[in-house]
C-alpha cells in the first residue's frame, strides 16, 4: 500500500451527513472508482434532534452539512469540495480527466448540478398541487440543459467521455435522490426517449 494511502487511512475520521443527502453517494462512487471503498466512515445524524456539542464544535456553531473531519483538526465542507479533496488524495488511478480541456468540459457540466439540485428539492418539498406544472417545467428545463451538454460533448456515447468518471459520480446520486419526485408527484421524463434521451440513459444506469 502506498505511503500516501496509509497516511490517508490514518488521517481520515468521519464524514458527517444529513439523511438522504446525495453527498454519501457521491463520495462512495468516487471511492469505488479509486479502489478505496470503506476508506471514509459515515455518521448520519437525526435532523430532528439538537446538534451534538462535538458536531457544533467542528462546525464552529453552524449547522452546515456535510463536513469531513480530519485528524489535524481541520474540517472540509461542501460536497464538491470534499470530492475534489478525495480525488487529490487518491490520485492513482486518476478519476478526473488528465487533459486540461476535458477537465474544463467536465467542470462546466458539473456547474449544472447546483441548479438541478435546488430545482429538485424545491419540487419535492412543495405542498401546493396547483404549482406542480411550474415545478415540472423547471425540472424538464434543467434536464434538457444537461442533455444538450451531453449531446454536444459525446453525441454517440453513454458517458460524458469514454467511461463512468468524475461527473457521473456527481450526478448519479442526484438522479437516485429524485426518484422521490416520481413517488410523491408522479414526475418522470417522457417515455420513448423523445425528450432528453442521453439523460434518460444516464438515469436508467444510476
Amino acid at each position: 500500500m502506498a505511503n500516501a494511502t496509509i497516511q490517508f487511512f490514518l488521517s481520515i475520521k468521519m464524514l458527517f451527513k444529513l439523511p438522504l443527502r446525495q453527498t454519501a453517494g457521491i463520495v462512495t462512487s468516487l471511492l469505488r472508482l479509486a479502489g478505496q471503498s470503506g476508506a471514509v466512515s459515515f455518521y448520519k445524524f437525526d435532523i430532528t434532534l439538537p446538534r451534538a456539542p462535538r458536531l457544533l464544535e467542528l462546525t464552529c456553531g453552524t449547522t452546515s452539512q456535510p463536513i469531513l473531519e480530519i485528524t489535524q483538526g481541520q474540517v472540509i465542507k461542501e460536497s464538491l469540495i470534499i470530492l475534489r479533496y478525495l480525488e487529490q488524495v487518491f490520485a492513482d488511478p486518476p478519476i478526473a480527466r488528465s487533459d486540461a480541456c476535458e477537465r474544463a468540459v467536465k467542470n462546466m457540466l458539473v456547474t449544472l448540478e447546483g441548479s438541478l439540485t435546488v430545482a429538485g428539492y424545491t419540487f419535492v418539498m412543495n405542498h401546493d398541487w396547483t404549482r406542480r406544472a411550474r415545478f415540472e417545467a423547471t425540472m424538464l428545463n434543467h434536464y434538457a440543459r444537461l442533455n444538450d451538454s451531453l449531446v454536444q460533448i459525446n453525441p454517440a456515447g453513454t458517458w460524458l467521455f469514454d467511461r463512468f468518471g468524475w461527473a457521473e459520480a456527481v450526478f448519479t446520486p442526484l438522479f437516485r435522490r429524485f426518484w422521490f419526485l416520481e413517488y410523491y408527484w408522479g414526475f418522470d421524463l417522457p417515455t420513448g426517449g423523445a425528450l432528453c434521451p442521453h439523460v434518460q440513459v444516464a438515469r436508467g444506469l444510476s
